[in-house]
């Protein structure tokens, strides 16, 4: 690729001066000498200096029996830069509420990393593939929401709750907008960034 056409910027952005071209992948290096993906770096949260990496947090939503489909987003922050919210779709059946959904991500990942709201929707934002588009879920109105009302939400069958409008049945107030997320492979660890030639 020599470059975007007409777009100098997007050009200096994504191609290195020695021309590699930077993926915006970031991915560990096992003891064996194998590369995983670990996420895309700006989906990459950075929590009072920690990074959080999205898809760690969403796959151990993944493992909880209720969830049907998790998306995992930074929020502005005014004392730590960003705070963790997870949006998640439940099964049909599911009884579930936030905060259990909240404990059982506390209680399998790092103090730093759990989300400290969980926001149910009724679905997430997919493009035509059907993969979760993160860039349509709008954090500044999630940013504005009190954790109270996001954690506030149990889902029902009949549940048709949407940010901004709905409400979910139990909830103290009306939920959130929906988002989206894809199902990913394999846990991460420390990543780098990888870039092509």
């Amino acid at each position: 690729m020599c470059g975007y056409h007409g777009r100098p910027d997007a050009t200096a952005e994504a191609i290195s001066p020695q021309g590699w071209f930077r993926t915006g992948d970031m991915a560990r290096v096992d003891e064996d000498g194998f590369v995983f993906t670990v996420d895309r770096k700006k989906d990459l949260i950075i929590r009072g200096g920690y990074n959080v990496y999205p898809r760690e947090i969403e796959e151990v939503l993944y493992e909880h029996p209720a969830v049907l489909e998790a998306a995992v987003v930074g929020v502005p922050h005014a004392e730590l830069g960003e705070e963790v919210v997870a949006m998640v779709v439940l099964r049909p059946d599911a009884d579930t509420g936030a905060e259990e959904l909240r404990a059982w991500a506390k209680n399998r990942v790092a103090a730093y990393k759990y989300p400290r709201q969980v926001v149910c929707v009724s679905e997430l934002p997919k493009g035509p593939t059907g993969k979760i588009v993160k860039r349509e879920i709008d954090v500044a109105a999630i940013a504005q929401d009190t954790p109270s009302r996001l954690r506030a939400c149990r889902r029902h069958p009949t549940a048709t709750a949407t940010l901004g409008a709905g409400r979910c049945p139990g909830a103290a107030a009306d939920v959130g907008p929906s988002l989206g997320v894809g199902r990913s492979g394999r846990r991460p660890g420390a990543g780098l960034l990888l870039g092509s030639r």
